[in-house]
């Protein structure tokens, strides 16, 4: 019954409400691995439960109230909790808990990626999955032109260094780490350098306004001059101080590194099997030809690979 069960009359007025009778509800039971407290099932009453046995944790609502016939909740169960998890190397383990149902997620630090699963569940005390690892993220390093890459491993925290071929002088840092799945600081380039055979373009004269340049091979290097001979005669050479700017190197640039008002040496005319070039600056380019306006006055569209820029090279050593 729901309210008082008896009522008084006091001068005409009833001195409360009427009761209603509300039903009592069923036994909600025992759980496993824990217990009931309350044995009482009638409306409006509350009937606790806990779990009893080691590791385990209650899946439901620890409190159960009936209400008219009906209670508000199913009985709750004791699900056996999961073992701890070991600590996540170069990782993170969050929400670590360990109770059934439980969710863990993980993450990787830095430099590392995940291998494995990204969550896992503990279901009556066992997880649905394996722990992931944290593996060092390998990222391999590019192509050095002209020389080569010291070292083949790429994981986090590693060192490898960079080496020219002869000839070549590297232009960056010769050694990087690889930190946070990149290698610190810009990618090394190995450039051409001045040694003993190897090949440029050669200062031989001027000749109305411009210098006159001829493929040449270095012959002679030494701490203050450096010496070369034409390639179509070997009898022909110079010698200059090594300050003076005299040499070019022999690239064929791309034609997007040719920009209006660049310094270039290019193919004037050829005489003999000779040829010719002078210097000058470009004026416009097309998709395979630059417009050079020469030193001398003459101005003619010249094919790609027949112009440099004025580049000056370095010497592969200094002399002391």
């Amino acid at each position: 019954m729901d309210g008082s069960s008896t009522l008084h009359c006091n001068d005409g007025v009833w001195n409360g409400s009427l009761p209603s009778c509300k039903k009592s509800c069923n036994d909600p039971g025992y759980i496993g691995q824990g217990k009931r407290i309350g044995t009482d099932f009638s409306h409006g009453k509350v009937v606790t439960y806990e779990c009893t046995s080691q590791n385990y944790s209650l899946l439901g609502k620890s409190r159960l109230t009936c209400h008219d016939g009906k209670s508000d909740s199913d009985a709750p169960r004791c699900k056996k909790s999961c073992a701890p998890l070991p600590p996540l190397s170069n990782g993170k383990i969050h929400n670590n808990n360990i109770s059934h149902e439980d969710l863990i997620s993980f993450s990787c630090n830095s430099g590392f990626q995940i291998q494995g699963p990204q969550q896992i569940k503990c279901l009556d005390g066992k997880w649905n999955d394996s722990s992931p690892s944290c593996i060092g993220v390998r990222n391999k390093p590019g192509i050095l032109m002209n020389g080569r890459v010291i070292g083949r491993n790429y994981s986090y925290g590693s060192v490898i260094k960079f080496e020219c071929d002869r000839g070549y002088e590297l232009r960056g840092s010769p050694i990087t780490t690889c930190r946070k799945g990149a290698w610190e600081g810009q990618f090394p380039e190995c450039e051409i350098c001045i040694q003993v055979g190897a090949i440029f373009w050669g200062f031989w004269a001027v000749n109305k306004g411009a210098r006159n340049y001829w493929r040449a091979m270095i012959t002679r290097i030494n701490s203050t001059h450096v010496g070369f001979a034409l390639l179509v005669d070997m009898g022909k050479t110079r010698s200059y101080l090594r300050t003076d700017q005299v040499l070019i190197i022999d690239k064929v640039p791309s034609i997007g590194d040719v920009l209006p008002n660049s310094p270039v040496i290019a193919n004037q005319f050829n005489d003999h099997n000779l040829w010719w070039y002078r210097t000058g600056h470009a004026t416009h380019t097309s998709t395979t030809s630059v417009l050079i306006k020469f030193d001398n006055g003459e101005e003619k569209w010249v094919p790609l690979e027949r112009v440099r820029l004025v580049s000056r090279p370095r010497f592969c050593f200094d002399v002391k």
